[in-house]
């Protein structure tokens, strides 16, 4: 579907070029460069459509300055959608254009799931080598096309599922879980994915956690190769789908909305994949969701701090997942939360957005983190890695005091 812009040609057309996007697009925002907004992307590719353009680095590279958050999905009143449509121009564009070499350095990484399993602790040597300690993380000592003024989080000497039992069984259990654990749950930050662990079983859960797992794709399709997003699909499907299990939990919109969205769209030349796909897609939740739906395990342990909450586009606007989050943050003993004036605004990581356009992504992430200085919250939690890898990276830059946290530990510490 992905593969061919012309499958996207009616709902280009549908654009009647409003400029509601432009009220709304985090990069549109900043750069106030038309090309940058949806309905400047969606005349690059009628243009392509027209063969009044043609697929060139210059096209493949002004289709990519794009986070896909979806705030232009939500306010446009033709029902364009969008990012659909962008992700679709990007394949059109790569076929012609090409991607720079650290995208397709980062693309042959994410398909190829030995090269990060070996990677990560080759990366931890040089990350002591090549960056110095600084506050949490660390900070670049060269300008390695990296923000120089951020904070990157010390990377752990193993991965989750390089730790983790494929089953974690629990006595008198009442669900069967699998849990997809995303790749920065799995390389950057393992304790999320403890945290998710401890919760299930708090909830009489046996969690399936299958090691040949890997990355949703959702990368890769965003990049501009769907044909690999493919296959990565695919093998999901077939791992997840013999699990006989009654949810399959992630801790990150993005892998949820791919398993949920992408995945059955991305199958649909197989007819018994996507099918499969599609009876997984039922039964995904994000485990603030899971944990919504499912009786509380009875008296929390109490916390005392003054608490705020991000809430992360492909969480909010992509998976629809409103307020389970602050409602369980909320129901722990001691916690003050103060709502931030916008908790949904972009906070401009997108994955690898902030690490291709670090300064377009520090300007855009500028009034989120006033939102958060403001709030006079010590504690911010978010459901997305890579939202909090962009926040606790820029705030600890600025000697913010507070912590950052996955909503799932929070909770993971209030639990007994």
């Amino acid at each position: 579907m992905y593969d061919h812009l012309n499958n996207f040609a009616a709902d280009i057309n549908k654009c009647m070029r409003c400029g509601n996007c432009q009220a709304v697009c985090p990069v549109y925002r900043v750069t106030r460069a038309e090309a940058d907004v949806a309905r400047g992307k969606l005349q690059l590719g009628r243009a392509l459509l027209e063969g009044r353009l043609a697929p060139t680095p210059r096209l493949s590279a002004l289709s990519q300055r794009c986070l896909l958050c979806q705030a232009c999905l939500d306010a446009c009143p033709s029902g364009v959608s969008t990012c659909n449509d962008i992700m679709a121009l990007r394949a059109q564009a790569v076929k012609g254009g090409g991607l720079t070499l650290a995208k397709r350095m980062l693309l042959a990484g994410l398909a190829r799931k030995p090269l990060l399993d070996h990677g990560l602790p080759v990366a931890r040597k040089a990350q002591q080598v090549a960056f110095r300690p600084s506050g949490p993380g660390y900070r670049p000592r060269f300008p390695l096309g990296l923000d120089l003024r951020r904070i990157y989080p010390p990377l752990p000497a193993r991965s989750f599922l390089a730790t983790v039992r494929e089953r974690v069984p629990r006595p008198r259990a009442e669900l069967r879980v699998a849990f997809f654990v995303g790749c920065m749950a799995n390389y950057v930050y393992p304790g999320t994915g403890e945290a998710v662990v401890k919760l299930l079983g708090s909830r009489r859960a046996d969690v399936v956690i299958p090691g040949e797992q890997h990355c949703c794709g959702y990368p890769v399709l965003a990049l501009g190769d769907p044909v690999t997003a493919r296959a990565m699909a695919a093998s999901h499907v077939r791992l997840f789908g013999s699990l006989g299990v009654d949810y399959l939990v992630t801790a990150c919109g993005t892998c949820g909305e791919s398993w949920r969205d992408h995945y059955p769209e991305l199958l649909r030349d197989d007819p018994e994949l996507q099918a499969r796909a599609l009876a997984l897609a039922g039964k995904v939740r994000d485990i603030s969701s899971l944990l919504g739906e499912l009786p509380s395990p009875g008296e929390m342990l109490p916390l005392s701090r003054r608490v705020t909450y991000h809430q992360a586009c492909h969480l909010g606007r992509g998976m629809r997942v409103g307020g389970a989050p602050v409602d369980l943050v909320k129901a722990v003993p001691g916690i003050d939360f103060v709502p931030l004036a916008d908790p949904g605004r972009c906070c401009g990581g997108a994955g690898s957005f902030q690490l291709f356009y670090p300064e377009l992504s520090r300007e855009i992430a500028a009034p989120k983190l006033a939102d958060i200085r403001n709030s006079g919250a010590e504690v911010l939690v978010t459901g997305c890695g890579a939202c909090r890898n962009q926040l606790e990276g820029l705030l600890a830059a600025e000697d913010w005091p507070g912590r950052v946290m996955h909503t799932a530990e929070l909770l993971a510490l209030a639990t007994p």
